[in-house]
């Protein structure tokens, strides 16, 4: 068992990494990091709801920085959470993601 999945927590959120004033410090001491796409990180947030066994537990990824907005209830809306990720990952201009200029406002 996944140590969230045995806390059973009320409210879980994701955030995505942004650089609003740039990568370069963060680069200087993480040479090796590697931005994922926008495709890559909405498959990464799929992850969440669809791997984990959370009965109750309020689902966010709302917050400025993720350009894909979920929202839920784990497990009661991991199917329409999952459907709109399919969404983004195939029609990525049918799924209203925040606009990249949007990010971090």
């Amino acid at each position: 068992m996944r140590p969230v999945d045995a806390a059973q927590p009320e409210f879980a959120a994701t955030l995505a990494v942004n650089f609003p004033k740039g990568e370069q410090r963060f680069r200087a001491g993480l040479p090796e990091w590697e931005a994922l796409p926008l495709s890559g990180l909405i498959r990464e947030m799929g992850h969440f709801p669809s791997r984990l066994e959370l009965t109750r537990t309020v689902f966010r990824s709302d917050h400025a920085s993720n350009r894909l907005v979920l929202q839920g209830t784990l497990s009661a809306d991991e199917a329409r959470l999952l459907a709109k990720i399919r969404l983004a990952l195939e029609q990525p201009d049918a799924a209203q993601l925040r606009p990249a200029w949007a990010i971090g406002l």
